[in-house]
């Protein structure tokens, strides 16, 4: 559950909820592995957020499994697996810890494994003397059919609302978070199953406020899910791997993502000495972005992802505040807003023009803004809304934008 992990994580699969035949089977698994039965790995399937690797950390820690991960943030291709895997699944600790091998999102990730990838987990499988676990949010990802007959599938399943909401009780009263019971009802609710972003959302009532307010910021911020998540990752971790990981799969391109970053780093980071290291950080996200596209070497991107993510993730000193709601880019916004501008100044110069010896150009430079001057000056009365239409067959809607409304 990374990204929430700062308020919970479970040490034992029984603090994994709403899928107990999921954790009975993960159990079984473990207990055979441990007989010495040779075991096909197993492929945790389900939607985001309902405790697969969760579970798999948990079964790690249960049994005293050393965790041997690729994650999301890191290169998934066959000369990583073979440099990174394979010696860990081939080669028994010498204390006789075992090493669990765990390859998470393998079905979003698969679009990024070089042509001997496959056939390097092929290979792992076959020669792996440790237990084995991926986890994917489709079995049926085409991408990954060279795994279905080589693993065994669990499902995770969507978790209930009354679940969620009573973990949501148990951890906000840990944390001595204020939210009343309806409002962490609501909470569970919006998550749609989700465990993980309910625990984020739960993030939202520690920066206090009322529970109408929160409730509203969460609400918006299920509309645009993807880059609040990736924010909250960034923002509130406290490792590497986890914003790596978290901006490698956001759905807004690289340079959007610094734009809400470099928004919303002063909302989140209240000592200046941590703002100034994460704008830092931001400035040779650029920079790394820039020589790349100028010369060509797109391998400079890597730098790019780590200073944007795990940069401005590490420059805090102090838990990040979350007094106020993330902010949509203003530059962004101003940007859309002299677009539009420009958009209807030209369509009204368009008219005037038919009335005035001028081009396009020189009307909406030189003539326009005096216009405007004018029917602000008379402060859009009745009759400057009729001189316009009369002179310059000029509507109500072109009108309003002269005077200012």
């Amino acid at each position: 559950m990374e990204g929430s992990t700062v308020l919970y994580r479970p040490g034992r699969l029984s603090g994994i909820i709403g899928n107990k035949n999921a954790v009975d089977a993960i159990i079984l698994f473990a207990a055979s592995v441990e007989k010495g039965v040779k075991r096909k790995p197993l492929m945790l399937c389900g939607p985001t957020g309902t405790g697969k690797s969760a579970a798999v950390y948990a079964l790690a820690a249960e049994r005293g499994w050393h965790v041997v991960e690729l994650s999301a943030s890191e290169h998934r291709d066959s000369g990583m697996i073979e440099r990174v895997l394979m010696p860990a699944a081939t080669n028994c600790n010498v204390f006789g810890r075992k090493s669990l091998i765990f390859l998470d999102e393998v079905d979003e990730l698969a679009s990024r494994f070089d042509s001997g990838a496959a056939g390097a987990i092929t290979e792992l499988i076959r020669r792996s003397k440790n237990p084995i676990i991926f986890t994917a949010n489709s079995y049926w990802d085409r991408r990954i059919s060279f795994l279905r007959e080589a693993v065994d599938r669990i499902e995770f399943k969507r978790v209930e609302t009354q679940a969620i909401a009573a973990l949501l009780k148990k951890v906000a009263a840990a944390r001595s978070i204020g939210a009343t019971d309806t409002a962490l009802y609501a909470v569970a609710q919006r998550s749609n199953g989700d465990v993980r972003g309910a625990l984020n959302d739960l993030f939202a009532f520690a920066g206090g406020g009322s529970a109408e307010d929160v409730l509203e910021a969460i609400g918006q911020r299920d509309s645009k899910k993807d880059i609040f998540e990736t924010l909250e990752k960034i923002f509130y971790a406290n490792t590497l791997k986890g914003p790596l990981a978290a901006a490698a799969n956001c759905n807004v391109d690289k340079d959007m993502l610094i734009r809400w970053l470099e928004e919303n780093i002063e909302k989140r980071y209240l000592k200046m000495d941590d703002r100034s290291r994460a704008f830092n950080s931001l400035s040779d996200a650029t920079v790394y972005s820039s020589r790349a596209e100028t010369s060509q070497r797109y391998g400079l991107w890597r730098y790019m992802n780590v200073m944007l993510s795990s940069g401005v993730s590490l420059a805090k000193t102090d838990y990040p505040s979350n007094a106020e709601r993330y902010s949509f880019p203003k530059i962004i916004t101003d940007l859309s807003k002299h677009k539009g501008t420009k958009e209807r100044e030209i369509e009204i110069a368009e008219k005037l023009q038919t009335r005035m010896h001028a081009s396009v150009r020189e009307i909406r430079t030189s003539i326009l803004p005096l216009v405007k001057k004018i029917a602000r000056h008379a402060g859009g009365e009745e009759d400057t809304y009729g001189f316009l239409e009369r002179a310059y067959r000029l509507d109500k809607k072109d009108s309003d934008f002269l005077v200012g409304i």
